[in-house]
């Protein structure tokens, strides 16, 4: 999924991204990368990710975490990055579809 002037292509559907959520998305590879890097993930460890997206981040971090619990309020959006973790046979994202200051956060260490 690509956006382009405040709109978002999903599944080859144009949807305008939710300005109510402040949805921007992150699609310079270079930045991922420098979030990555500094983030110095473990294979033990647990990311939460807050936004997802449609998992331009998310997919490099399912590569170096033992699991990654996201929390996405816009169900496309969850349903994209859910998509894209099966696809590419990640089996570690648990995505909950609520309101970040709402839901169950997970216990960190």
């Amino acid at each position: 999924g690509e956006a382009a002037a405040g709109r978002l292509t999903l599944g080859g559907m144009s949807l305008p991204t939710n300005k109510k959520h402040g949805q921007h998305l992150l699609k310079n590879p270079g930045i991922i990368e420098k979030i990555v890097a500094a983030s110095d993930i473990k294979p033990s460890d647990t990311v939460f990710e807050i936004g997802p997206g449609t998992g331009n981040l998310t997919m490099r971090l399912l590569e170096g975490a033992k699991r990654v619990v996201a929390h996405e309020i816009d169900p496309r959006m969850a349903a994209e990055v859910r998509k894209r973790a099966a696809g590419a046979g990640r089996q570690n994202l648990e995505v909950h579809e609520t309101d970040v200051l709402r839901g169950k956060w997970p216990i960190f260490d």
